[in-house]
Order: structure tokens, then C-alpha cells, then sequence
């Protein structure tokens, strides 16, 4: 008996010590589930605003449309293992969102109103070691925008860009010059992006914005800030705000971002640019170009074309170093003996003079050391920020200071009048020459914005405007001017050569810019930094495509090559005389709408999957289609026709839309266009 009390008191002492053993482990796993996450035990684990819900258990956040999620994205990691607290000062507000991550940030979120379903989110640092870093999601979507860049696509698909200043770069240069090498953005940026499911993002302009995107194939395009980076000088805290709105379809996304967040121009540019063609000192003339090499080569190009058509008018461009130094507002005599008359020359030709002009100048100008308060300063010492480029050490002219603005602008209206220049056109304007740590006399959270008070400057050129064209542009969609594309090699690849130009037409058509100028047929006459004019398929190619864009510009010209390319260029001018009805009238609907000249396929169907992803194919207007080759050897291309009817222009055919036409043949002479087909009634 006193056995089995013994072992009855054994058992209960074990079952009492495992129950106790079971509440300090319940107790610890408690204890630290609270330590790891205390935003389940005294924090926000989730909350929803409108379409938005954020997850912060995960750190994700989803747009929910009627039970559908129509984007993605992820927060910094930082925020996945802190706490989040309500700062809502306004309960009842369902329309406002405001949360705390102590010692980190604070996030508002609001809902816009109105039918466009728009969400504004801001990060508020509250420590200067937080940056804050939102990430949206590629996938399931084909993605538009952004701005150039060396490695161009239409849409942003097979892209990787990596994490960089969300600024112009002179694409060219940068190439040239940047360490280690990788896709760079380009000379026009706008910070706008939308996708086929009618998602549109917008920056705000004033934030100091990195961005990446799909970089080490992540699918992710990501917004970060850092305003302690050389290029964003102005210091202070590391804010991000960016916009988020929902419409049907990619147009109609298109259409409302261009409506609410840009300026539409306030006139057309001058018509004559579309009507006659252009001839470019560079980079035929690199750096020989001369009083007598050039009036002989314009000679011939207004004899040669006016033999087959009947041109009342062409433009000569002066670009690359034609001043004895950047910042003298001449042309060099000892090139120019005669400046005055050469100009007088070119307009008993029939020519218009335009000139290219930059606001760097050099360090052996006259004006440089007379004029040192009109330029940009460096904020670390007292001398002037220097800039290194093509034609050595320059300074920058502070176009944010008034005295300096009027300087500039004097000097280039002096210039224009002096030698009878009907236009401009600005180059080296790119944020990469702004040096690192520079001060300008407005402070810039977006050095971007030199380019949009510079723009606005030259502008003011009173009936100048109507000819300016920029290779640079941001937030300047309101000015009357044409822009042309960053320098192209002269290869066929995507990266740089002819195969990037329509993306990088139709890119800028949709950030508000629907004048673009598709560089010098041929490109730049420059291959991987090594001097290479355009071989003669890749000339011909090029010709036949800038023909139906809204500026052809020359500067290598068919005569280089053999009477069969002369006869080639002659039919495509031809038809170029054709089809110049259909540009002026893409151009004046730019002027009332927005629209841009030269649109992708999916602008008469926004639906059509397989339109959203054609890159190879442009519409002049609504009523043109045209399918250029764009790869070496080819005498097969497959072609799609969106929806509608369509007459085949080579062969005569009528044929319904919505279809592929598989080993369309087309030899070197020609370039298969489709006409829109309308039933006279």
C-alpha cells in the first residue's frame, strides 16, 4: 500500500512539474513572439484607404479593384519588423491615412476623389538614416514610360536598369564616359509610368528620385530617395511622394495623366520643319568643316534635290564647334573669314540658318572670367563648378538667376540677329553637366529643373520659338518646340542604333512631346566611341523609316553612296511630299489634345493584346500604318494590322484588320505602309 501511495505521489509530482514546464514555455513563446513583432501586439497590422491595403506583416501593399488586384508592390525591409502606429489626426476622415514607424518615417495616404480612383502617398523620414524605398511589381502587366535610355524598348519589356539619379543624361557622353558600364537613362525623362491594365504612377518633381528597374531581373520598378548623392546637392530630408491612379486601359490612363500632370503646348512649332528637309553640319563635319567645303556642300544638296522635287525651302543646321570658343556668341573667322556672307549665301539658296547652342562656356572664353557670377557655383568652395566634356573644362550658365537669365538670353538674341539665324537648337543641356555639388542661385531639389527654367528662357526667343528644338527636356511639355533624340550609333542593334529610335519615338510621343526629331538618318557616324558612317543597307533602311517621322534630317547624304541610293531617296522624298498632309494634321491634333504625331498601334485599339506589344510598327495619325525593316539582311518581316481595314500600299490589297500577314516580302527599296480604308458611302 505504501508502494503504490509512493508511485501515486512520484506520478503526481512529474505531472505537476510538466504543467509547470508548459506555462513558462507558453509564457516565453508569448513573451517573444511580442519581442520579434510587437506590431501583432500593440501595433497596425494591416489597414486599407480606398483601393489600397498594406500589409505589414509581409510588407506588401496591393490596389484592389472590385476584388481584383491590379498592382503590387513591396515596402522598405526596414518596416517589416517594426511597428507601425495610427497618427490619423482625423478619425472619421475615410479618406485619409496616416501612420508612424518610431524613429523611421510617418506615411500618408489619400484618396484623390473623382472617377480616376487616384491614391497620393508620402514617406516622411523622421531620421535621416531611413530611406525610404517602394517597390512596384512588373509583372502581369506590360509596362510604358520613363523617359530614354541607351538600351531603348517599346514596351519596358527585357529591360534592366539599375539603381541611378532619375535624371537627363547626355546619352552619348554618359556611355562614353560612365564606370562600371550599364544602361543609362537618357536626355529626356519624365517621372511617369502606366501600364496595360490603366495603372498610371507620377513622381512628384520635387522629390530627389532613384530608380531601378527590373534590375538583376527582379521585376520590380523601384523609387527610392537620397539627397546626401552629388547629384541632388541641395541636402535635407530623403522625402518620397509619388501618385497612383486607375483608369479602363492603357489610353485612357495616357489621357488622363496628360491631362492632369502635364502642360499642353500653348502653340505648335513652326509646320516648316515637317514641310522641308533638314541638313546638319555634324557629324558629316566633324572637324573640318570650312568656309568653302560648306557652301559647296550645301550647293549640291539644294541643286540634287531640287532636281527631282520642286522644295522652295531648306534649313541648314550649324552644330558641333563652329565658335572660336563655347561662350564668345560667334562663329570662328579663321573657319568663317566671312561669317555674314556665308549666312547670305545660304538664304539666296533657299536655305534657313538654324544654330545649335549650349549654356556651358569654356574655361577660354571671354566671357569666363568676366562673367563668373553668372554661372554656376560649387556649394563646397569658392570657385566655380567645372564641368569636363567633349570640348574641355567648362562652366554652366545659372539660368535660375535673373541677371544671368537676361545676360544669356541678350547675347543669344544679339547673336541670332547679327548673323540673320532663324532658330536654335540646344545641346550639352543634359543634367549630367551639372557638376556634382553645384549651387545654383535657386536652389534645385531636382537639378531636372535647370532644364525647365532653361527651356522657358529660350522660349522667350519671341519668333525664334516657333524653330527651337532641344536634345533635352523635363517638365517642358508646354514649350513649342521640337526635341530630337539623344545621339544614335550607327548600327542596327536596340542598344543606341536604328532598332531603338521607334521605341524612343513612340516613348517621347507619350510623355507629352510629340515633336521629335529621329537624330541624322544614318545616326551618328559613330560605333562603340569608334568613328563608322552608316553602311549602305543601314542608310537606306534608316531613310525609309525618318521619312514618315515628323523632321527628316540629314547629314550624310545618298550621293555618298551609288546612284541606285539616290534613286531610293528621290522616291522616298517623293512620297514624303505624299503623306505631309497626314503629318501637319497629327500635328495640329497634337496642339489641341496632346496626341502625339507618331503613335504605337495600340492607340486605335487599347485592348488588343497583341498591338501592346508591337515595336517595330508606328501610325502617323489614326490613318497610316508603317512597317519598316529595322534588322540587316531581311527581305521577310512579319507585319500586324490592328483592328479595321487597311490597304496594302505596295500591292493594292484590301485587308481586315486584327491579323498577322507572315513573310510579308519587301526588298531594299522598299517599306510596306498601310493605308486606313474607308468606305465611301
Amino acid at each position: 500500500m505504501r508502494q503504490l501511495r509512493g508511485s501515486t505521489l512520484r506520478l503526481l509530482k512529474v505531472g505537476c512539474f510538466c504543467f509547470i514546464v508548459l506555462i513558462i514555455v507558453w509564457y516565453i513563446a508569448v513573451t517573444f513572439k511580442k519581442r520579434v513583432t510587437p506590431m501583432y501586439a500593440n501595433g497596425v497590422v494591416d489597414a486599407t484607404i480606398g483601393h489600397i491595403r498594406y500589409d505589414f506583416s509581409t510588407g506588401m501593399f496591393s490596389l484592389i479593384e472590385n476584388k481584383d488586384i491590379y498592382l503590387q508592390g513591396l515596402l522598405s525591409e526596414t518596416l517589416r519588423s517594426t511597428a507601425a502606429l495610427e497618427c490619423r489626426p482625423d478619425q472619421n476622415n475615410p479618406n485619409y491615412l496616416c501612420l508612424r514607424w518610431h524613429r523611421y518615417t510617418e506615411l500618408e495616404v489619400k484618396t484623390l476623389g473623382g472617377d480616376d480612383k487616384c491614391h497620393e502617398i508620402h514617406w516622411k523620414p523622421t531620421s535621416r538614416d531611413f530611406l525610404p524605398q517602394d517597390c512596384i511589381s512588373l509583372r502581369n502587366a506590360i509596362w510604358y514610360g520613363g523617359g530614354e535610355f541607351y538600351h531603348q524598348k517599346w514596351p519596358l519589356m527585357n529591360v534592366s536598369i539599375p539603381l541611378q539619379p532619375y535624371l537627363p543624361n547626355d546619352l552619348m557622353y554618359k556611355m562614353k564616359n560612365n564606370k562600371p558600364p550599364g544602361n543609362v537613362f537618357g536626355n529626356v525623362v519624365e517621372r511617369f509610368w502606366f501600364n496595360s491594365k490603366g495603372v498610371g504612377i507620377v513622381v512628384e518633381s520635387s522629390v530627389p528620385l532613384f530608380v531601378s528597374f527590373n534590375a538583376s531581373n527582379s521585376n520590380l520598378l523601384c523609387f527610392t530617395t537620397n539627397t546626401d548623392h552629388p547629384r541632388y546637392p541641395t541636402g535635407g530630408n530623403h522625402l518620397l511622394k509619388y501618385t497612383i491612379c486607375k483608369k479602363k486601359n492603357v489610353k485612357e490612363t495616357y489621357e488622363m495623366m496628360q491631362m492632369k500632370h502635364f502642360e499642353s503646348p500653348k502653340d505648335k512649332p513652326s509646320l516648316d520643319l515637317i514641310q522641308y528637309p533638314v541638313l546638319s553640319s555634324i557629324p558629316r563635319f566633324q572637324s573640318n568643316m570650312t568656309q568653302g567645303v560648306l557652301l559647296k556642300f550645301v550647293k549640291k544638296f539644294k541643286d540634287n534635290m531640287g532636281k527631282a522635287l520642286s522644295i522652295k525651302k531648306l534649313f541648314f543646321e550649324f552644330d558641333g564647334k563652329f565658335s572660336s570658343e563655347f561662350g564668345n556668341f560667334d562663329i570662328d573667322s579663321d573657319l568663317f573669314p566671312n561669317a555674314h556672307q556665308v549666312c547670305s549665301t545660304m538664304r539666296e539658296y533657299g536655305y534657313q540658318v538654324l544654330m545649335s547652342m549650349t549654356p556651358l562656356i569654356s574655361k577660354d572664353s571671354n566671357h569666363f572670367d568676366t562673367k563668373s557670377e553668372f554661372l554656376v557655383q560649387n556649394k563646397n568652395s569658392e570657385q566655380l563648378a567645372l564641368v569636363k566634356w567633349h570640348y574641355g573644362m567648362a562652366g554652366v550658365v545659372d539660368v535660375t538667376n535673373p541677371e544671368a537669365s537676361k545676360w544669356f538670353h541678350s547675347k543669344l538674341s544679339t547673336m541670332m540677329k547679327e548673323y540673320g539665324i532663324d532658330g536654335l537648337k540646344l545641346y550639352a543641356c543634359e543634367s549630367n553637366y551639372l557638376p556634382p555639388n553645384h549651387l545654383s542661385h535657386e536652389l534645385l531639389a531636382n537639378p531636372g529643373a535647370y532644364i525647365t527654367h532653361l527651356l522657358s528662357l529660350i522660349g522667350n526667343l519671341h519668333q525664334e520659338k516657333q524653330l527651337l528644338q532641344t536634345t533635352c527636356a523635363y517638365k517642358s511639355q508646354k514649350h513649342s518646340m521640337y526635341v530630337q533624340l539623344g545621339r544614335k550609333e550607327s548600327k542596327w542593334e536596340a542598344d543606341n542604333g536604328l532598332q531603338s529610335v521607334i521605341p524612343a519615338v513612340l516613348t517621347l510621343g507619350i510623355l507629352g512631346y510629340p515633336f521629335v526629331i529621329p537624330d541624322v538618318v544614318g545616326g551618328s557616324g559613330i560605333v562603340s566611341n569608334t568613328s563608322s558612317p552608316p553602311s549602305r543597307e543601314l542608310y537606306i533602311r534608316w531613310l525609309q523609316m525618318a521619312t514618315f517621322m515628323p523632321v527628316l534630317k540629314f547629314s550624310f547624304v545618298p550621293w555618298d553612296y551609288d546612284a541606285k541610293v539616290v534613286n531610293i531617296a528621290m522616291s522616298l522624298l517623293k512620297r514624303r511630299q505624299e503623306i505631309k498632309k497626314l503629318l501637319i494634321n497629327a500635328a495640329k491634333e497634337a496642339e489641341t489634345n496632346g496626341s502625339p504625331v507618331i503613335r504605337p498601334l495600340w492607340w486605335i485599339d487599347p485592348i488588343d493584346s497583341i498591338a501592346l506589344v508591337i515595336d517595330t510598327e508606328f501610325m502617323v495619325g489614326n490613318d497610316l500604318l508603317v512597317a519598316p525593316v529595322v534588322f540587316p539582311g531581311v527581305t521577310k518581316i512579319d507585319i500586324y494590322l490592328p483592328k479595321g481595314q487597311w490597304k496594302d500600299d505596295l500591292k493594292g490589297m484590301v485587308l481586315e484588320g486584327k491579323r498577322w500577314l507572315r513573310d510579308y516580302e519587301v526588298t531594299l527599296e522598299q517599306i510596306p505602309t498601310f493605308s486606313k480604308h474607308r468606305v465611301l458611302e
